[in-house]
Parts: C-alpha cells; sequence; structure tokens
C-alpha cells in the first residue's frame, strides 16, 4: 500500500488559523454554533435554505441554533454594528494579496435579488428585478434585493479568480442601489487600512451607479476611481465655448455646452479617438 503525504506550508496554516480564530472572536454570543454554521455554509453543495444548513455533517446542533446563532449575531445598535463591519473588513483585507495582473486594488458593486415569491408576510416584499431567458415575459419577481460589494483577485499558484464579499445590506423599498452602495464604499474607504489605500483603487459597476448620489459621494477620497456603464438615454453636455475676445454680456455665463445623446444620433460630434477590440464570450469546446 502506498501512501501519499502532502506537504503542507506551516506558515499558510498558521495564518489560517490565526484567522479562524480572529473570525470567531467577532462573534461573542453562541461563538460554536455560528462557527458551525460558516463551516456549513463554506462546504455546501446542495443545501438551499437554512433549515438544510443545520443538516450539514459539520453543523453539531439543530435548527433551533442555527436561527439562534443568526440573531445573536448582530447588534441592534448602530454604532456597535458599524464596529462589527469594521473589524470584519479589516480581517478580510489582512488575507488579501494585490493580483500580480493588476496595478491597482479592484472592487465591484451590484444589486442582487432573493425571491420570496411564497412569503407574503414577508416585512418590506417588494417587486424587484429578476432577468429571466423566457422571451416577453416580465424580467421581475417579489421578495428582496441586496447590494454586495466585493473585493476581486486572482491566485497566483492556482490561476483562480476570486470575488471575496466585503459587505452585504439590503436594499429596502425606500433606498436605491446607488444609495446603499455609497454608503458600503465610503465605509470600506473610511475602514480601508494604510497598505491598501496607498494603492489606486478601482471600483466597478453597472448603470445603477453612474448618477451623482454614487459618483459625487466618493470625490473626496484620493486614489480612488469608478467605472460604470451609462443608461442608453442618458444626457451629455459638452464644456461651453467660452470667447474671451466678445465683450461680456450681464448674466451667469453658459453652464453648458453642446448637447450629446446617446439615444440621438444628430447630437453626435466626430470622435477625437477610436479603437477596437474582440471579446470572447462563450468558448466551444470539444468533448
Amino acid at each position: 500500500m502506498k501512501v501519499h503525504q502532502q506537504n503542507y506550508d506551516i506558515a499558510e496554516v498558521e495564518k489560517w488559523n490565526n484567522f479562524r480564530n480572529s473570525l470567531s472572536s467577532l462573534f461573542p454570543n453562541r461563538t460554536v454554533a455560528v462557527m458551525n454554521l460558516i463551516d456549513s455554509l463554506s462546504s455546501n453543495f446542495s443545501a438551499k435554505t437554512a433549515v438544510q444548513l443545520s443538516e450539514n455533517d459539520l453543523f453539531n446542533y439543530n435548527y433551533n441554533s442555527l436561527y439562534k446563532g443568526i440573531n445573536s449575531s448582530f447588534s441592534s445598535s448602530s454604532s456597535l454594528r458599524k464596529e462589527q463591519i469594521k473589524l470584519k473588513q479589516e480581517l478580510i483585507v489582512s488575507t488579501l494579496n494585490v493580483s500580480p495582473k493588476l496595478p491597482f486594488n479592484l472592487l465591484a458593486i451590484d444589486a442582487t435579488p432573493l425571491e420570496r415569491t411564497h412569503s407574503p408576510t414577508l416585512i418590506d416584499r417588494e417587486f424587484v428585478h429578476k432577468p429571466s431567458p423566457i422571451f416577453g415575459q416580465k424580467p421581475i419577481t417579489l421578495g428582496h434585493k441586496y447590494s454586495v460589494l466585493t473585493y476581486l483577485t486572482s491566485d497566483e499558484k492556482t490561476q483562480h479568480n476570486w470575488s471575496i464579499p466585503l459587505s452585504t445590506e439590503r436594499i429596502d423599498s425606500g433606498s436605491t442601489e446607488s444609495e446603499i452602495g455609497s454608503e458600503q464604499v465610503n465605509i470600506f474607504l473610511d475602514n480601508c487600512p494604510s497598505d491598501l489605500e496607498d494603492n489606486l483603487l478601482v471600483i466597478t459597476g453597472d448603470s445603477h451607479y453612474s448618477n451623482q448620489y454614487f459618483l459625487g459621494n466618493l470625490t473626496n477620497h484620493q486614489n480612488v476611481v469608478t467605472l460604470t456603464r451609462c443608461r442608453s438615454n442618458r444626457v451629455f453636455y459638452t464644456l461651453p465655448k467660452i470667447n474671451n475676445n466678445h465683450q461680456k454680456k450681464r448674466g451667469h455665463p453658459f453652464w453648458y455646452g453642446d448637447k450629446f445623446s446617446l439615444g440621438d444620433e444628430s447630437t453626435w460630434h466626430e470622435v477625437d479617438e477610436e479603437f477596437s477590440t474582440s471579446i470572447t464570450k462563450y468558448e466551444k469546446r470539444d468533448f
């Protein structure tokens, strides 16, 4: 019989042992049950509900302890909750390494729906967007939507890409994606360690974040670049033309110049620069 002995990096094992000990210290109440729940989530392949997670081999309690552990993990006090978020994000950031492929730190912000069509008594349940592959069907469902801020990186050893959640907040019916996303990003930047803050930070998002509520609140942070998509009907304006040779008239000078509407080709001016690239969306493989 051949016995294969796997070599472990002692420093790496010690690093993650310290990470686990630091993580457990963030949950002063029902610590073991919460850590069992995290282990169950990390090894989950089939559970689709919280109750099914309690049937995982790594969860040593019944489903009552699962709900009690969740309820005791989050403080109702806003100040204590902010402190919890700060400690959690500092712990996550301590394990991150800047990707060798990118000379900057890369974040992504997006909203995702949680479908709850069979929960009529759920508080603040609303219609939320849900993509549908069926042509002609309205892309909506009933439930909640959540804003997720993640750190995007890649592992140099395994060549795998990772999306590491930094913050998850529910978007209530009275708020928008950009408002909640702006709060998440600003909290992270306020808690950002100096070694990460000194590097260029790039934040990416879809068209929900291309407005003043999101972009305007990030102007106070240095070394932050935001890349967002634009809506197809967005209207831009060029800088106003100022002729210093003409005599000044009464009133304020023009705020805006020529109109540039993405949906109206007649407003488009000649391009200043043009380039092209190719992207492979689907790769065919022979099996």
